[in-house]
């Protein structure tokens, strides 16, 4: 199940590609999937070997669907929160080695490099960053957050999505 979100659909094109470069990540890792919507890319790390899982997205609607999507993934440790990314991301504890930010396409550049920022702290030393933006959105070479530092590694165009990773 997916919620309807026009704006922003995840074709498989764009999974099999972000899949297939992160491989290696996956095994055991330990994975956070911010603007969760259906869950599909933490659901897709779990069914490929991660450990965990940790879906946030702050729609009601994806909150429910998130949580029929898990019935199928009853032998997984999969944590789902409601909350504003902001906020979860300023307060979580934990560090993920697997981070996957999907934000709503019309979201303001500001608010996606302050979400993509907050990241920063709670990735794991090897640990990737991925972001799928609008084509027309870009981020910088680098983030910085305090004393931490992540910078792009890989940036791939899909469509009309654009794709970046950050170790």
């Amino acid at each position: 199940m997916s919620p309807i979100r026009s704006s922003r659909p995840l074709t498989d094109r764009i999974k099999t590609v972000i899949f297939d470069l992160i491989k290696d990540y996956i095994p055991k890792a330990e994975v956070l999937d911010i603007f969760a919507g259906s869950g599909s890319f933490g659901f897709e790390s779990l069914s490929r070997g991660a450990d965990s899982a940790t879906f946030v997205d702050a729609s009601s609607e994806s909150i429910t669907i998130l949580h029929k999507n898990k019935k199928f993934f009853a032998d997984y440790n999969v944590n789902i929160h409601r909350s504003l990314s902001e906020l979860f991301l300023k307060k979580c504890p934990n560090k993920y080695d697997l981070i996957f930010l999907d934000p709503p396409f019309p979201m303001e550049q500001s608010e996606v490099l302050t979400n993509v920022n907050l990241t920063i702290r709670l990735l794991k030393e090897d640990g990737v960053i991925i972001i799928r933006l609008p084509v027309e959105k870009k981020l910088p070479q680098s983030l910085t957050l305090n004393s931490q530092k992540a910078t792009k590694v890989y940036e791939t165009i899909l469509g009309k999505s654009r794709v970046c990773f950050f170790k």
